[in-house]
């Protein structure tokens, strides 16, 4: 079985379906709109454990989406602008929050749960779902001198992160999509679902 988790561009979607559809295998799809990478890194753990897939497909969120802990629950920081409240409060705790921060973030846990999947003897592939490309205040000088960016950016298993992601791939490959990049039909899911199929 194949086990696939990220955000809307590869949750099942009210169209009827999602590329993880298309794999010619048994899947087991825990992706969820909104999705940070924290949450996708934290339930593929939880539930690899438990369901033993023989793979595991990411489609990665975006860097910048971090999750936070608010009114008893994570929630992501993003989500919070549409509450003024909750937004007003949080703006002196972002200071400390820069893109250097989360990026760096996201490699080192992306790397553990490669490392893991290693581990546990379970094939990976993982991608950037989400536009991670246009990151203009990142120190891309301190970022490469990282072993975990240098063991990620050469590993077979990880398409580059920052240069592909689903509304790129599908705009080259003549899928319809909505404003937000997603796939507009079930026609763009099932050449993605192949692309990843030949991958594999």
């Amino acid at each position: 079985m194949i086990y696939v988790n990220g955000d809307s561009y590869s949750e099942r979607t009210k169209l009827g379906g999602a590329w993880s559809d298309y794999l010619d295998q048994e899947t087991h799809n825990s992706a969820i709109r909104g999705s940070s990478n924290d949450r996708i890194i934290r339930t593929t753990l939880e539930d690899v454990l438990t369901i033993k897939p023989k793979k595991v497909i990411i489609g990665f969120s975006f860097f910048t989406r971090d999750e936070v802990w608010w009114d008893g629950k994570l929630v992501t920081l993003d989500s919070l602008k549409d509450n003024n409240t909750a937004w007003n409060e949080m703006k002196d705790k972002i200071v400390d929050m820069n893109i250097n921060h989360q990026v760096i973030h996201n490699y080192t846990k992306i790397y553990m749960l490669a490392q893991t999947l290693k581990n546990l003897k379970i094939d990976y592939l993982f991608f950037s779902a989400a536009n991670n490309e246009d990151f203009r205040k990142l120190d891309w000088n301190y970022l490469r001198s990282l072993n975990i960016y240098n063991e990620i950016t050469t590993d077979p298993n990880i398409i580059d992160l920052h240069s592909f992601n689903i509304p790129k791939w599908g705009g080259e490959n003549g899928c319809d999509l909505t404003e937000t990049g997603h796939f507009a039909n079930l026609d763009g899911h099932k050449k993605f679902g192949q692309y990843i199929k030949e991958l594999l």
